[in-house]
C-alpha cells in the first residue's frame, strides 16, 4: 500500500542519507554535498515556506522516498513537481507511478493547480519513461543547459494540464 504523508522531522535521516548517495546526486543534478546541519536548517525554513508542499512516500509503512511541489504559484495555478525513490531496491514495483498518481491528484484537487510541470535530465531515461507513461507531454528541451561534472546536460521540461 502506497501512502503520501506530510514530510516531517522523522523523515530527515533517511532523506539526508538518500541525498548523499551518488545515484540521487546524479539524477537530481546536485552539485555539492550538504552537511546534516544544513539539511536540518533547510527543514526549518521549509516549514514556513508556503511555496512548497513535500510528502514522504511510504510503502507498507516504510519511508522509501519523497515527492512534492515547489515554486507553487497560486496566481498562475501552476507548480513544479519532483519525486524520487530513495530505496533503489524497490524500483519496478509501481511505487513511483502510484505515488505520482496521488501527487498529481493532490496538485489538481487539493492545491487547485491547472498545470503541473517538471524538469528532468535527458539521460534520466527511467524518469522520462515514467512521466510519459503517466501522460506528461514535452513542453521543451533546454539544450546543453546545465553544467555538472565537466559536461553540459540537456534538460526536458514536461507538463500535464488539469483539463487533459
Amino acid at each position: 500500500m502506497i501512502a503520501l504523508v506530510p514530510f516531517g522531522e522523522s523523515h530527515l535521516d533517511n532523506t539526508f542519507h538518500w541525498l548523499s548517495s551518488n545515484r540521487l546526486q546524479v539524477e537530481f543534478l546536485l552539485r555539492r554535498n550538504i552537511s546534516y546541519e544544513e539539511h536540518v536548517t533547510w527543514f526549518e525554513h521549509y516549514k514556513a515556506d508556503e511555496s512548497q508542499k513535500i510528502f514522504a512516500i511510504e510503502y507498507d509503512g516504510l519511508h522509501c522516498g519523497n515527492c512534492g511541489f515547489k515554486l507553487i504559484n497560486h496566481i498562475d495555478s501552476k507548480a513544479e513537481l519532483w519525486i524520487y525513490l530513495g530505496e533503489s531496491y524497490l524500483e519496478g514495483k509501481g511505487i513511483a507511478f502510484q505515488s505520482l498518481t496521488k501527487l498529481v491528484n493532490i496538485g489538481f484537487s487539493v492545491i487547485g493547480l491547472r498545470k503541473i510541470y517538471l524538469h528532468v535530465a535527458d539521460f534520466n531515461t527511467k524518469a522520462l519513461s515514467l512521466y510519459r507513461k503517466f501522460g506528461f507531454q514535452e513542453e521543451g528541451k533546454f539544450v546543453n543547459d546545465f553544467f555538472i561534472d565537466n559536461q553540459y546536460i540537456s534538460i526536458f521540461r514536461l507538463y500535464i494540464a488539469k483539463d487533459r
